[in-house]
């Protein structure tokens, strides 16, 4: 569980991660728009392995498919990405 009680789910097989509170409402995603189609360019995920909450509010993923980590802000803005050279090197934080 995160501190504001909502729950972060890395949804691989949907290559996205969700913020998801107590009502089951989504109140972050990262990597699917709204309309259910896949983002595109650096913010497409592929099988996203696990995602993290930081202290400074954003999210740390491990695109494993992309073979990348990258840190993302509460706007969907990538702050950060650091290629991995293989996916089983980005499957867990």
């Amino acid at each position: 569980r995160l501190a504001n009680g909502n729950t972060l789910i890395t949804d691989s097989g949907n290559s996205r991660v969700m913020e998801v509170n107590a009502n089951n409402m989504v109140a972050w995603s990262f990597g699917m728009m709204e309309d259910g189609s896949q983002e595109e360019g650096d913010s497409k995920l592929m099988n996203p392995g696990s995602a993290v909450r930081l202290a400074n509010g954003n999210t740390l993923i491990a695109d494993t498919g992309n073979d990348r980590v990258i840190e993302v802000n509460g706007n969907g803005e990538i702050q950060w990405d650091m290629p991995v050279g293989q996916p089983t090197f980005a499957e867990r934080m």
